[in-house]
């Protein structure tokens, strides 16, 4: 049985428990019409760390000259190392925002699946242009509850 990219993607996001959804901002600027490439896919990361120590105490009674006294050396080592590690499988395709004649700024957006401790992202192919004053700030309702033109349910 094959199972088509779209259907690996639903079955990733049953992996994830109380995956978010969310709109991330991929590409702002000022006028009225962009042409943006996006990604479609699957971003997982990973961070590992690794620490090792080593000690050592040397010590005990001595004698110098007829004169007793006690001797201590210690030695310590410790390492430590962070690894961070990126899965990056993903498609790319171009967007572009219709021309608005009196728009000052522009901005694509994109909807994004994160998983609870962001360690998987999957960016869908769904995304939304926005103009002037509302430009910079994200869509209020989830993909595709809303009106992509007004930003309302």
């Amino acid at each position: 049985m094959t199972t088509s990219r779209k259907d690996a993607y639903s079955l990733s996001l049953w992996k994830i428990p109380l995956s978010v959804g969310k709109w991330e901002q991929v590409f702002s600027m000022m006028g009225g019409k962009s042409s943006f490439e996006l990604e479609e896919g699957r971003v997982e990361s990973k961070t590992t760390e690794h620490a090792s120590s080593l000690g050592l105490n040397l010590g005990g009674p001595l004698s110098f000259l007829g004169v007793p006294m006690d001797l201590s050396i210690s030695y310590d080592i410790s390492n430590s190392v962070t690894e961070y590690l990126e899965t990056t499988s993903t498609t790319k395709f171009t967007v572009e925002c219709e021309y608005v004649a009196d728009a000052f700024a522009t901005s694509i957006w994109q909807f994004v699946v994160v998983a609870p401790d962001g360690s998987e992202k999957i960016k869908t192919k769904n995304y939304m242009c926005r103009y002037n004053e509302i430009a910079n700030e994200a869509p209020r309702c989830p993909y595709p509850a809303c009106d992509i033109r007004s930003d309302h349910f």
